[in-house]
């Protein structure tokens, strides 16, 4: 869609939101008894939202949740293997772009009579904004819009400001929502974030050690793995080496992997295992090219709940900031994970921190992005314009295999 188009169909957009003249907040007077749950994102986020839905799911056992998420793995496998919606509805980005499919989306949530919606932090709420006015509560974080503004004319501020928050959708959040969850940057993980949510509709926000979620782990998945990843003796590391397809260019080198892997394989005992999804096959001949010696490839074998079966059944994981080492986490698998442009304080590891090392060179310029967003403002670096990237490309793979045996040596020596 070119600049112009995309001009036109803001105001088309906010037009229409203006007739619709969104009402203040509905006082709660019985349990809704329908909640739409708009929930797009990436697996890693999706788990990290699942404590949300499982509190809604306590706090309204007899409310019918009606999900809607983006069409990959995440909303069509994990979030039916747990039970926490009575329906899903999933739409890819591109057609949330075309006026038809917005139109469905309409008339298919008109038609639900819903009493409450929830709107995560990362869903694209343009597409929704339309359909989702008539329900009487309309829940959704929302964030102020606001960058270190010394050195720039207010002129220039404003602009950023109005720029932003198009972007981000943050206008329509404030134009759309009756009652906002208001956050800030890095204040508070993810997973307390997302609780806060459903917590606007009586449901309690547990502590960090009782959030964690349940893994799906049906017995076809762990059968699978059992064949692909048979006992034999020593211990079993886990590698994924990130999808070429990440954002905000968070993926160490798996060239670097391979390296690390070599000196695992020196060291100990230990069966070396590549998992990830079948974009990842360019990324496995990285690896290979730098390891040479055996391990089990699983890179785009089985699904998700498969990746997932392995994953439990490795005593170390490694990766970047990807949605398996957050499934690791919660599966309290141990995992050593490389941190470049993204905040580690809002999705870092919350459950069993002592089993998990986070490995990043902290520098300066690093963390450059927070809850989505790229941070801006005069003189602020991040992963799109400082032109080097050196928060992951001066960190080595001795560095990160140092850590590996400060933290896990002894676990992978037992």
């Amino acid at each position: 869609m070119g600049k112009l188009a995309q001009g036109a169909a803001f105001l088309r957009d906010y037009a229409r939101l203006a007739i619709g003249l969104p009402g203040a907040a509905v006082p709660i007077h019985s349990a809704p008894k329908r909640v739409l749950f708009l929930g797009y994102a990436a697996v890693g986020d999706l788990i990290f939202l699942l404590p949300a839905l499982k509190a809604l799911r306590l706090a309204l056992p007899e409310a019918r949740v009606t999900f809607v998420g983006d069409h990959d793995p995440g909303a069509t496998e994990l979030l039916p293997a747990t039970h926490l919606a009575d329906e899903i509805w999933t739409y890819t980005h591109p057609a949330l772009a075309t006026e038809s499919v917005r139109a469905e989306i309409a008339t298919r949530v008109w038609d639900q009579n819903f009493d409450a919606v929830i709107v995560g932090q990362a869903t694209p709420l343009r597409p929704f904004a339309r359909a989702i006015l008539p329900i009487p509560l309309r829940i959704a974080h929302c964030r102020p819009i606001e960058a270190p503004a010394q050195g720039w004319s207010a002129p220039r501020y404003a602009l950023w400001k109005l720029r932003r928050g198009v972007i981000s959708s943050e206008f329509e959040r404030r134009w759309v929502i009756n009652r906002p969850v208001w956050v800030a940057e890095e204040s508070e993980h993810a997973v307390t974030r997302n609780l806060r949510l459903t917590a606007a509709l009586g449901a309690a926000i547990a502590q960090p050690a009782a959030s964690r979620p349940e893994i799906p782990l049906p017995d076809a998945a762990l059968a699978w793995a059992r064949t692909h990843l048979p006992d034999v003796g020593g211990k079993t590391v886990g590698i994924h080496l990130g999808s070429p397809q990440s954002q905000y260019n968070k993926i160490w080198a798996p060239r670097n992997w391979g390296d690390v892997a070599s000196e695992l394989a020196r060291d100990f005992n230990v069966r070396i295992v590549v998992l990830g999804g079948p974009a990842e096959a360019r990324e496995v001949s990285a690896f290979r090219s730098a390891y040479p010696g055996e391990f089990v490839d699983l890179v785009g074998k089985g699904g998700l709940l498969e990746s997932f079966a392995a994953i439990s059944k490795c005593d170390l994981f490694l990766s970047s900031d990807t949605g398996l080492s957050k499934a690791a986490q919660a599966m309290q698998v141990p995992t050593i994970s490389v941190w470049g442009p993204i905040s580690r304080r809002d999705t870092g590891a919350i459950w069993d921190p002592h089993l998990h090392t986070e490995v990043s060179l902290d520098l300066s310029c690093s963390p450059c992005v927070s809850m989505a967003l790229r941070k801006e403002g005069p003189g602020v670096l991040n992963y799109d314009n400082c032109g080097h990237h050196n928060c992951l490309n001066q960190l080595t793979s001795n560095m990160v295999y140092g850590q590996i045996v400060r933290h896990h040596g002894a676990r992978l020596r037992g």
